[in-house]
This record gives structure tokens, C-alpha cells and sequence, in this order.
């Protein structure tokens, strides 16, 4: 007596579509959280310890940032960087 069951094609369209939408939905708004959580932060003054001067740092229009410190500053920071990941000039030259 087992009567052969007919296959509901539009019923399984309708959970594959929706399943769909539903996936997409997930990933734009997750997709929409990460690009606003990860703005730096542009805007007022931040106080750094390893910092003895002012710097300056400012952005242009299309968001490129120029950072101005006095030049002494830049040689010891240059210097820092260098010993710290043991940079050898002459290994370029």
C-alpha cells in the first residue's frame, strides 16, 4: 500500500530561496559592522610615552596622513627600529 510520495519541487525552491536571502541578509549586515567598527580614529590628540616632542599628523583630502616631528626625533626613532630588527645597511648596498 505504499503510495509513491510526489516530489514538491516548489516547495524546496522556496526553502533554497530562502535560505539564500537569509545567508545574504547575515553577511551584509555583518559585513556593514566590520566596515564601521574598523574607522580609525582621526580626530583630537592622543599622548604617546615614547614620544619626548610634538608631532603633527594630518590628512589630506582623499585620507593620505603627513606626519611632521622634528628631525632629530626621526633619527632617534630610525635608529630604534633599526637595533630592534637588526637592519644592516650594508647587506643592501
Amino acid at each position: 500500500m505504499g503510495g509513491k510520495r510526489k516530489f514538491n519541487w516548489k516547495k524546496w525552491l522556496i526553502v533554497i530561496a530562502g535560505t539564500i536571502a537569509a545567508l545574504a541578509l547575515v553577511a551584509f549586515i555583518g559585513f556593514t559592522w566590520f566596515m564601521n567598527k574598523s574607522k580609525p580614529v582621526i580626530d583630537g590628540e592622543l599622548a604617546v610615552t615614547i614620544l619626548d616632542q610634538d608631532v603633527t599628523v594630518t590628512r589630506d583630502e582623499k585620507g593620505g596622513f603627513r606626519i611632521f616631528l622634528p628631525k632629530q626625533m626621526l633619527i632617534c626613532i630610525v635608529r630604534k627600529v633599526m637595533f630592534k630588527h637588526r637592519i644592516d645597511y650594508f647587506k643592501w648596498t
